[in-house]
């Protein structure tokens, strides 16, 4: 059962890639922006929004300390 989960999930995250790949096209030629800007303010978005919202809950849910190491642990490794 576990399995088939996570060959559905992994399924879905593929399907998500293609689709922002071809949005990120569409939205390139509209803008006016080359591909290759595109892929890398959506590959900055994608890959910043998890801690995002990591640190989100943990500035929510977790003491001041918490907040701190995440937020700071988020941005070093995004630099």
């Amino acid at each position: 059962m576990t399995l088939l989960l996570f060959l559905g999930v992994a399924l879905l995250v593929v399907m998500a890639g293609v689709r922002v790949a071809y949005y990120g096209d569409v939205l390139a030629e509209r803008l006016g922006l080359g591909r290759a800007w595109m892929g890398l303010i959506l590959v900055a978005a994608t890959t910043s929004l998890p801690e995002v919202v990591v640190t989100l809950a943990a500035a929510r849910l977790g003491p001041l300390t918490l907040r701190w190491a995440t937020w700071w642990g988020a941005t070093s490794l995004t630099l």
